[in-house]
């Protein structure tokens, strides 16, 4: 059993108590890394992450004191501006210090530690190499385990990034998260987020709720963020993304002292306005362009969010850049010469010749809630980055957690120096339970991105700005709210909340406005993007809306200097018929806005909840097997089933598995049993016939060395392949006959992935979540009783309750007032 050094223990925290932690409990399956996609022509030339502080005000931010452990391939310091920054790195498999042997190797964690420096160039990384060689794309979770307890026991380290993406779950409670979520109260510990299927996170530790998750904002929205676009709502996934029509020539456009258009004829269906919003509002522009004969608009901005809209039958879109980039295109047509944008619908990117490399802007974003409802991630940073010959998409999240990692370096030494200023003896202390504090429970979503002003030649054309504040503001930002998310579970009722507004000015009253947004945006079936068709991007652009409206009865509070006041709001789940395919969604939400009227500033508290409840299912052998029990009847349709059930060794947590047009994850072994089945008859491979095994769901797949039968159809296209499940065909070519069975879903672990298939696993294992709650029973787990009938064709599953609750739900404040508890800077 691994422990934690009790003395370092005691040193950095506030309780005398040490804690222990069995690390045997957490099941050693594999952690993944994310593929950079490099287009580098010199591989050497890495000197251009020199962001250089301009603002006087804040030339603290430069890391000075502060060390951080960065875990992951290994930084090879060779390629820095200044090795000096990095004092070691340690070969986690050797217990040795490492050495490259090729100065010219690249690593993930060298182009991590450009971007952090580039932040924090006064900061010194520690590298834990946990990748035992440079080509491999896996390793063992035991390995960052040991990582990081060498880093909480490393008194000089001051914060733990953790450069890799973790097993997908998503759970707070999975023994992982359990772990981060002990140690990262001693340290701060930063990860980036995983993959997301549309709805849920799945990277397991950052279900911690005390870990810092950052995730890249793409053009699809951000947590935190709506927008009211002709009466609609748009909020986490955008309605549409950016879609470009292909050479469009940039049309120059001005707008007079009402945000009126001048020149509102477009010649060209092709014609692609561009303004310059400067102190317009979101919904003064759309106007303009409603009113104008322009389908597509191109805006520049410092905090304005990309909308989408439609005006009879032509869509009308908006894309941001950044407002230095758009100052360069102006000066560009105001000189006559012409731009062309266009779209390249491979990369999901938008080409704007002699601005932009064509890979610039990008759609790569990890954001939404955990499987748990707890909202992940809680720092939302810039998702692309380009500079010259070198071009980085695909893997935006983990340099965004990078460039969040420099900049709480930076704040970090800030907030240090302060401590030492105040003869503050336990200032590690003092700053990381200060800045956890206020990352994780301040109601607001933050945006990295603007704390340092830089004259270098880094582009950063895609941020987030509607709705979110940057760092800058929330240093600044002198009152918080708590908590800053609500995972209300599974209601069918009115659920009351309560969350406190603290003034941490203590020389001014402040009053609050407080608003609702109703609507979040989850999810969509949208048919032109589909998991199957080797997109990279498996999880949905676009999304339903279901939500709970809220009505806000008194919309102004005063919090008297120093103090605090408690908000609370009565919130009604919404009316929703899942009988109806439109109301296929459980999952509801919205935020609630408190913006202080002296400043402006917003916070935005998204709340989350569930009409269904969502059970675990019971691990089975060392195999990782779930079962559920179904009755099926055949019909003229092709059979839709849905099955949930985990993808690694823990119970609490889920894969949504569909056999339909929409199908899951090849990494899963189907196996249909007879009903009487128990986990005494298993024996693999199963021999159809005996042991109550029926046969397997053709074209399921698993791992070599059995027997011939058993092996997937390997001859013929995947797609083909999966059309197999569509109709409930089994591996003899028979469809299943009506009858009551036992589905028992094998799991297969990482490591059995073969590399060179890996970009295959990854396209595919994020499934597509749409249940059916009608008629449904409630069972003991694990066995949960599910019938398909001529009338439903699709699988109706796990829980009770008729949900006859009204639509209009109404909300109530009441308040009271209390001595605000920290005083956040």
């Amino acid at each position: 059993m691994m422990r934690l050094s009790i003395p370092n223990l005691l040193a950095f925290t506030s309780s005398c108590i040490a804690y222990t932690f069995n690390t045997s409990d957490i099941v050693d399956y594999n952690v993944t890394r994310s593929s950079y996609h490099i287009d580098v022509n010199n591989a050497t030339e890495y000197d251009y992450w020199s962001l250089l502080s301009t603002n006087a005000s804040q030339s603290y931010a430069n890391g000075t004191g502060i060390t951080i452990a960065m875990i992951g391939d290994g930084i090879n310091k060779n390629l820095l501006s200044s090795p000096n920054s990095v004092s070691s790195v340690f070969d986690i498999y050797t217990n040795k210090s490492f050495i490259f042997t090729n100065e010219n190797e690249i690593t993930e964690d060298t182009l991590a530690a450009k971007v952090l420096l580039s932040n924090s160039p006064n900061s010194i990384i520690k590298s834990f190499k946990i990748f035992e060689n440079f080509n491999s794309t896996t390793t063992l979770i035991s390995k960052l385990i040991n990582a990081l307890n060498i880093a909480i026991n490393d008194n000089s380290i001051d914060l733990i990034f953790i450069n890799t993406w973790q097993s997908y779950g998503g759970w707070k409670d999975s023994n992982f998260s359990k772990f981060l979520n002990k140690i990262s109260k001693i340290k701060p510990i930063i990860l980036p987020m995983g993959q997301n299927n549309g709805i849920f996170q799945f990277s397991d530790g950052a279900g911690a709720e005390n870990v810092i998750s950052v995730g890249s904002s793409g053009f699809d929205g951000t947590p935190g963020y709506s927008i009211n676009i002709e009466n609609e709502f748009y909020g986490i996934y955008a309605n549409n993304y950016l879609n470009l029509y292909s050479n469009n020539t940039l049309i120059l456009g001005e707008l007079d002292d009402n945000c009126y258009l001048k020149n509102n004829i477009s010649y060209n269906f092709n014609d692609l306005l561009f303004i310059d919003v400067g102190n317009c509002s979101s919904n003064q522009i759309v106007n303009a362009v409603l009113l104008s004969n322009f389908t597509q608009l191109l805006t520049t901005g410092e905090t304005y969010q990309i909308y989408s809209f439609d005006e009879v039958d032509n869509e009308i879109v908006s894309g941001m850049i950044t407002r230095n980039e758009g100052l360069k295109i102006l000066e560009l047509l105001e000189e006559d010469e012409i731009i062309i944008a266009h779209s390249n619908s491979n990369e999901n990117s938008i080409v704007i010749d002699k601005i932009f490399d064509e890979f610039s802007i990008n759609f790569n974003q990890s954001m939404g809630p955990t499987l748990d409802l707890n909202l992940k991630p809680n720092i939302i940073a810039q998702g692309s980055f380009f500079f010259d010959d070198l071009s980085i998409y695909g893997s935006g999240t983990s340099l965004s957690a990078a460039y969040v990692v420099g900049v709480i370096a930076a704040y970090a030494s800030y907030e240090n120096n302060n401590s030492n200023n105040n003869s503050n003896n336990n200032s590690l202390l003092s700053w990381s339970n200060n800045l956890i504090n206020r990352i994780t429970t301040s109601g607001t979503q933050i945006n990295f991105r603007n704390l340092i002003e830089t004259f270098s030649e880094i582009h950063n054309p895609v941020v987030q700005g509607g709705g979110i504040i940057n760092v800058e503001k929330f240093i600044l930002k002198d009152f918080d709210i708590s908590p800053g998310y609500f995972s209300l579970g599974e209601t069918n009722s009115t659920t009351s909340i309560t969350f406190t507004i603290n003034n941490n000015n203590e020389n001014q009253d402040k009053r609050f406005y407080i608003s609702g947004l109703d609507s979040i945006t989850i999810y969509s079936q949208d048919e032109n993007i589909d998991a199957n068709d080797y997109n990279m991007y498996s999880y949905p652009i676009y999304g339903n809306s279901t939500f709970a409206n809220l009505k806000i009865e008194k919309s102004t509070i005063l919090v008297k200097a120093g103090m605090s006041k408690n908000v609370t709001v009565l919130i009604t789940p919404p009316n929703n018929n899942f009988k109806n395919e439109e109301f296929r969604i459980p999952i509801y939400g919205g935020y609630i806005q408190i913006e202080d009227l002296s400043n402006n500033f917003i916070s935005s508290i998204p709340y989350f909840g569930i009409t269904v409840a969502m059970h675990s299912l019971e691990t089975q052998t060392d195999e990782e097997f779930y079962w559920k029990e179904f009755h099926y009847e055949l019909d003229d349709k092709y059979c839709e089933m849905w099955v949930n059930a985990s993808i690694i060794n823990d119970t609490n947590h889920y894969l949504q598995i569909y056999f339909g047009d929409r199908i899951g994850s090849p990494m899963v072994d189907i196996l249909v049993v007879n009903k009487d089945w128990t986990k005494d008859d298993f024996i693999y491979p199963p021999i159809p016939g005996k042991n109550n095994f029926v046969e397997r769901i053709k074209g399921t797949r698993y791992p070599g060395n059995y027997p011939l039968e058993y092996v997937p159809r390997t001859n013929i296209s995947l797609p083909n392949q999966w059309d197999d499940w569509h109709y409930g065909l089994l591996n003899d070519d028979t469809i299943l006959p009506n009858g009551d069975y036992k589905i028992i879903l094998r799991i297969l672990k990482h490591n059995y992935i073969d590399i060179g298939n890996w970009d295959e696993w990854y396209n595919h294992i994020s499934p597509w979540f749409s249940i059916n709650y009608e008629n449904v029973t409630d069972v003991e787990l694990p066995l949960t009783t599910i019938s398909i009938t001529h009338e439903s064709t699709t699988l109706n599953t796990i829980m009770t309750s008729s949900l006859d609750i009204s639509s209009s739900a109404a909300a109530t404040i009441t308040t009271s007032d209390s001595m605000a508890g920290m005083h956040m800077l």
